[in-house]
């Protein structure tokens, strides 16, 4: 393989890495968001924890 096939294989490894939390959180958040509507909380808001 070519240095420039691994590169690119490295950096999608790397991106996929890091995008994948965020769509973690996302699935997490629409979660208790359809918790909260099963059980009838209309209105409610739902805020992202951050992390420090």
């Amino acid at each position: 393989m070519s240095w420039r096939a691994l590169h690119a294989i490295g950096l999608g490894a790397v991106v996929f890495y890091l995008s994948s939390p965020t769509i973690a959180k996302a699935d997490d958040q629409q979660l208790v968001e359809d918790y909260l509507k099963a059980r009838g909380a209309l209105g409610a808001v739902v805020r992202p924890i951050a992390d420090d």
